[in-house]
């Protein structure tokens, strides 16, 4: 088969996007397309879960949705600069699209740095749906406003550079704060991470819940742990991409640390909010809508058993706001089977209905009494 002096073969081309030493573009567009796709299916996931129950959007429902937002921008511009010429040895690209692809990725920088931040946010936002006890609440805001500062730090140290005239140019010889301005911003997050988990099992020790129901909780936040190491890593390739006689090639390394720490922290932002492990953490006083769970089950069971619709789980209360005064408590639960369903082996009678009824009153304790909540 006759070739190009190049060695490829006529009638095709060489490939967008190399992987060899002088070009890594396809790192770049791989971690990103990658990062794209589970971004946005774990979104979706959300969306299908969370919908059917609430109706509404919650608060670590709109916070998730935010930074899937950035998040996806974020991957885009990554894409957009290897196109550019990101990943590309500096023989290979003019001025202008080096320039280009140094604005783009600076910029995918800081939305990464947001979307990051975000999903912390939204973690500790469903933690405070689930309880209402005051050192609870007090040292859930307080991991809020931390998180929030160290957003708003972090934005700052990642976009400030070591030129004020070109701060996307951090990776020359004179700018020597690269670095150190990351290392910053990775152990700021950390240490929101480490906090967030703290925070987690001080809401567990006062719980009283089974201690399979606590170990399923602590078992799907302690996801978030190894964050810890993709944030080393990525660190580790900062470092190796600023001794590199090639940092533009070098950088998709860091890129890709960087698509898979986003990532996942989506990820184990969204993990968190399926049922079955809120169950464990419920406190039964706080805001999330577990009690509004409408149960289906189709089909029916062999060996002349019933063949149930659905049970529908309602509830009603003495609420102010958000919180139910412990003073004054009223609590009424009802299941009822579905109307036309009907018992497979009985068609004598017509309908089969079943339905329980609890009503349950606090009242007042005298005003002497220690009431400890």
């Amino acid at each position: 088969m006759a070739t190009l002096p190049t060695g490829v073969p006529l009638g095709f081309s060489n490939p967008r996007y190399g992987n060899d030493e002088n070009d890594r573009g396809g790192w770049a567009v791989v971690s990103g397309g990658v990062a794209l796709l589970f971004v946005a299916m774990f979104g979706a996931m959300r969306v299908y879960i969370r919908f059917p129950f609430n109706g509404r959007l919650l608060r670590d429902d709109a916070t998730v949705f935010a930074a899937s937002i950035f998040a996806i921008l974020q991957t885009i511009l990554v894409i957009a600069a290897a196109n550019l010429g990101l990943g590309r040895s500096r023989s290979q690209l003019s001025e202008s699209s080096l320039t280009g692809a140094e604005k783009i990725a600076y910029t995918s920088d800081i939305f990464y740095v947001i979307a990051l931040y975000l999903s912390k946010a939204a973690v500790l936002f469903l933690l405070l749906a689930l309880s209402r006890e005051k050192a609870h609440e007090l040292l859930m805001y307080g991991a809020l406003g931390l998180c929030g500062v160290g957003m708003v730090a972090s934005v700052v140290m990642a976009g400030i550079g070591c030129d004020l005239s070109r701060p996307w140019a951090s990776i020359t010889s004179e700018c020597t704060s690269y670095f150190p301005r990351w290392l910053a911003i990775e152990i700021v997050g950390i240490a929101v991470e480490v906090y967030l988990f703290a925070v987690l099992l001080r809401m567990l020790a006062g719980l009283q819940r089974n201690w399979k129901g606590k170990y399923k909780a602590v078992a799907i936040f302690s996801l978030r742990l190894p964050l810890v190491i993709l944030a080393a890593y990525r660190l580790i390739s900062i470092k190796r991409m600023e001794s590199s006689s090639q940092p533009n090639v070098s950088r998709t390394a860091t890129v890709a640390w960087t698509e898979a720490a986003m990532a996942y922290s989506l990820i184990t932002a969204t993990l968190p909010s399926l049922v079955p492990f809120l169950t464990g953490l419920n406190t039964g006083l706080g805001s999330f809508p577990l009690d509004n769970i409408v149960q289906t089950s189709h089909g029916g069971s062999s060996g002349g058993a019933f063949a149930m619709g659905y049970l529908k789980h309602e509830h009603s209360g003495v609420h102010q706001g958000d919180r139910m005064r412990p003073e004054n408590l009223t609590y009424k639960s009802s299941a009822v089977g579905k109307a036309d369903q009907r018992s497979i082996e009985s068609d004598d009678s017509q309908r089969v209905i079943i339905r329980r009824t609890v009503d349950v009153s606090f009242s007042p304790a005298p005003p002497d009494d220690d009431i400890s909540r």
